[in-house]
């Protein structure tokens, strides 16, 4: 058997279109159907139906799976071999929001290059099932998703799960804006959520929302406040519904990890954060780095590992207070580079 008929098997039923998926991996289209041909005559049974549109047989299913798992298992060897051979130079494959690339890369990506300057780091930016779908099926080497609570239910056996942090998510609403819809009683009601805020108490505010994981997590909160927001603003993106919130124009919800993105937005101290309360304890969302059990570190992914999860350990210490004037990031550079050992 050919392990690269195999390879552009795997690619084909990612597009499941001939001319695309040639066109990508810029080869002709007949030798790419040779490739997927010469799986079918070595199996003696089609694995791609061909109309009405191209699809998976029920052995291509088969011959998919073993697809990855050969893949999988290549990569392993490669790598395990240029430990050996003490060849510093690699590909990793790292998948994560937009939002939690551009903050942790921008913390850590200094130190991993010093160190594994010949490395290259492939990015994916998605949402947490296709990060959880891509390290199933080995076109990711690390990701890091998220779990609303009690998300741990849903582990797969066949992943190593290492968790990072509870991340705190707030109200965030401007002293313009608490006036605006409360008057005289904007003072008391600030007071009174500093520990915490009931959204039920907020429920005059118009709120930028957002139709994201986050998203979905507060929604348990509006549920159990028992009435539907007014709606200013409806986005995946935090960046946008964070600016209608230090705008003043509706509240929004944010995290320490979106503060820390769009840390100039926040500089201000009008603008108030208040920890979101779901029966009665504050709303988190639980953060992890994930890979493959049977997927091999490498010592160039170890380290990069070992970076975020330092980088999640100090700013999960850190108040929203340290984070918005910035008094505890002075330490963390030396506080990355002195701890982090390989």
């Amino acid at each position: 058997m050919d392990l690269q008929s195999f390879y552009y098997f795997q690619e084909v039923a990612k597009d499941l279109n001939i001319t695309k998926t040639a066109n990508r991996l810029f080869i002709s289209q007949q030798t790419l159907s040779n490739h997927i041909k010469r799986l079918e005559d070595y199996f003696d049974t089609p694995l791609l139906h061909r109309k009405p549109k191209l699809s998976l047989t029920y052995a291509g299913e088969f011959v998919l799976s073993f697809s990855n798992f050969v893949s999988n298992k290549e990569r392993n060897l490669n790598d395990v071999m240029m430990d050996i051979r003490n060849v510093d130079k690699g590909l990793l494959r790292f998948g994560a929001s937009v939002m939690r690339t551009s903050l942790v890369l921008s913390h850590i990506l200094e130190l991993f290059s010093e160190k594994f300057p010949k490395v290259e780091l492939r990015i994916s930016n998605l949402n947490s099932q296709l990060c959880l779908n891509s390290i199933l099926n080995g076109t990711l080497d690390l990701a890091l998703v998220l779990f609303h609570r009690n998300g741990e239910k849903n582990f797969d056996k066949e992943l190593n799960y290492i968790h990072l942090i509870d991340e705190e998510i707030y109200l965030c609403v401007t002293d313009g804006l608490l006036e605006k819809y409360y008057g005289k009683d904007a003072k008391e009601l600030k007071k009174r959520s500093k520990e915490g805020a009931r959204l039920e108490n907020f429920s005059r505010l118009p709120f930028a929302m957002l139709n994201n994981h986050m998203g979905r997590t507060i929604d348990f909160c509006f549920n159990e406040a028992g009435f539907t927001p007014k709606v200013r603003a409806l986005s995946s993106n935090l960046q946008i519904t964070s600016t209608f919130g230090v705008r003043g124009l509706a509240a929004c919800f944010v995290s320490k990890s979106s503060v820390l993105t769009y840390i100039s937005d926040f500089k201000r101290d009008d603008i108030n954060f208040f920890p979101l309360l779901l029966d009665n304890e504050v709303l988190c969302q639980k953060c992890y780095l994930i890979h493959r059990k049977d997927r091999y570190l490498s010592q160039y992914t170890k380290m990069f590992s070992e970076l975020l999860i330092k980088f999640f350990t100090y700013i999960g210490r850190l108040s929203m207070d340290e984070i918005i004037h910035e008094e505890g990031l002075s330490g963390l550079h030396e506080y990355l580079a002195s701890e982090t050992e390989i």
